[in-house]
């Protein structure tokens, strides 16, 4: 019998007392792991001394990372103009719908950089913040015309390499806000909102007429992973993922993309956080990254109902715990998180009751999943009733995370022939990846196990789904390979940088003459 707190929050397997025992022990973790960072704020620490402070600094936007060492004349500058002439000058001489996109897109992320500079210079100049911030909105404001004049779509080889640079600056450009909301005042915290928003909506603009669901899901995850951060990009990166799925339609093709794209990313931060031993520093670590509280909360809640690992799953609740007591007592979560939220748990429901008839399906794992988002929602509204808006939103994201989860399982099983014939492409892609590189059972034992270990579950989902299975075998078996297959390739992505960092020590050590011959 699962142990319901107050708050709306279920514990799992962990019984009541030893749940509120850790929350006593994290909490003082926390205490004592926030205090360098509250010093660092104040300039007397060196980050380099401790590991929170370092976690958090790979995950910031850093001016590299737009592309832009120094981004020139600032807004601040009264000969600023200059810059601005020479850019529509630029617009000039560019005919090419895609080429014309492509010019705007890096004005845009000129002034994004710009916007990253005056914060380290002028940080607290909030006049200078709202007018950069304004003539950011009016590039931003020129990109939608551009994309929507593009009559190819991602199959074309410019349009493709366009989509690839829209998705990793927006990206970016998303992070930096975040970093710019928390020293900003409310007229400022409120621009940055709004451009954010109008950045997400825009990423799922171009997904639904410039790019294919297949595209953007391969798309997204490459940006992820080879842009920056640290342990924790996965899980950034899911946040903003978050926000392109607030501006997706509920039944559509996008939002079936986005959810598929959310578990690609549950299972790295299972595979990541999970390894990392990282118990003692996750609260800190959690709270000190930018971003805004509230959707911190939601997506660990959508993490929690995924994951499999119980301890990571119950270190990952008591920090959203934690979380939610010091957005409740700074007033960061009011009435209307808590009503929007609620809103999107009651079309989630309704979307989530069309896709069962739809499917025709009876599976134990969906109806518990709905039963649990019913129930949560209806305290969820109790709590409204009773104007406790935070303790309204906590349990409004449980139920959300759960029909969430159960309308994934629903997509998957109603798309179980498609996912079956591309789980078997990637474990083909693999072993060919790893045959063409010389790796074998000999030398490479731990990789050739866990192709083993995938190649034996694909062979037991296949028969399942021959054996018209129950739903619930299914979906067990489909969520061990798609891990499998994302250990095995990530255990093949190692043994590749150690390959190509060894090659290139061997050639760092010859002669000058040998290298250049090579």
């Amino acid at each position: 019998m699962r142990t319901l707190l107050n708050k709306g929050f279920y514990i799992g397997n962990m019984g009541k007392r030893q749940f509120i025992c850790k929350i006593a022990i994290k909490t003082a973790i926390f205490s004592l792991v926030l205090v360098p960072a509250v010093s660092l704020a104040q300039g007397e620490i060196n980050p380099e001394n401790s590991l929170v402070l370092r976690l958090v600094a790979q995950e910031a936007v850093k001016l590299e990372d737009l592309g832009i060492e120094d981004p020139g004349l600032l807004q601040s500058n009264p000969f600023y103009f200059m810059k601005n002439w020479r850019r529509s000058t630029q617009r000039v001489f560019k005919i090419n719908p895609v080429q014309k996109a492509d010019l705007e897109l890096d004005f845009l992320n000129e002034k994004a950089a710009e916007l990253k500079r005056l914060e380290e210079i002028l940080p607290d100049n909030e006049v200078a913040l709202a007018k950069a911030l304004e003539m950011y909105k009016e590039n931003l404001d020129r990109l939608p015309a551009l994309l929507k004049s593009i009559k190819e779509d991602s199959s074309n080889a410019g349009v493709d390499r366009l989509l690839n640079k829209l998705l990793d600056r927006s990206l970016k450009h998303l992070s930096l806000f975040d970093v710019l909301k928390l020293k900003s005042d409310a007229r400022n915290k409120e621009k940055l909102d709004s451009l954010q928003s109008r950045i997400s909506e825009i990423i799922a603009d171009t997904l639904a007429y410039l790019d294919s669901p297949e595209s953007f899901r391969s798309r997204f995850l490459a940006v992820v992973d080879q842009g920056g951060g640290g342990v924790f990009k996965e899980f950034r990166a899911l946040e903003r993922l978050d926000r392109v799925e607030d501006k997706t339609p509920y039944n559509s093709k996008a939002r079936e993309v986005v959810l598929a794209l959310k578990e690609d990313l549950f299972l790295k931060i299972q595979m990541k956080i999970g390894a990392e031993n990282l118990s003692s520093t996750l609260p800190a670590v959690f709270q000190q990254l930018p971003g805004d509280a509230w959707r911190r909360i939601k997506v660990l809640d959508e993490v929690r109902e995924y994951l499999a690992d119980s301890e990571l799953k119950n270190d990952l609740g008591v920090i959203r715990q934690l979380i939610l007591e010091l957005a409740s007592r700074s007033r960061s979560i009011g009435k209307s998180e808590a009503e929007r939220l609620m809103n999107d748990v009651e079309n989630l429901a309704r979307l989530l009751k069309e896709k069962i008839v739809e499917a025709n399906l009876r599976s134990q794992s969906t109806d518990a999943l709905f039963s649990l988002s019913e129930f949560n929602l209806k305290q969820a509204k109790d709590s409204f009733g009773n104007s406790q808006y935070a303790n309204a939103f906590g349990q409004a994201s449980i139920a959300a995370a759960a029909a969430r989860n159960a309308l994934r399982q629903l997509i998957d099983y109603g798309n179980l022939e498609n996912l079956l014939r591309n789980l078997k492409t990637d474990f083909d892609r693999i072993s060919y990846d790893s045959g063409r590189n010389g790796l074998t059972s000999e030398n490479s034992p731990e990789l050739f196990k866990l192709l083993t270990s995938a190649e034996k579950s694909l062979a037991n989902l296949s028969d399942l789904k021959t054996k018209n299975a129950k739903p619930d075998s299914i979906m067990a078996v489909l969520k061990d390979v798609k891990a499998l297959l994302l250990d095995t390739e990530q255990s093949l992505k190692n043994l590749l940088r150690k390959l190509a960092e060894e090659t290139e020590a061997q050639r760092a050590s010859q002669p000058l003459i040998q290298r250049v011959l090579q």
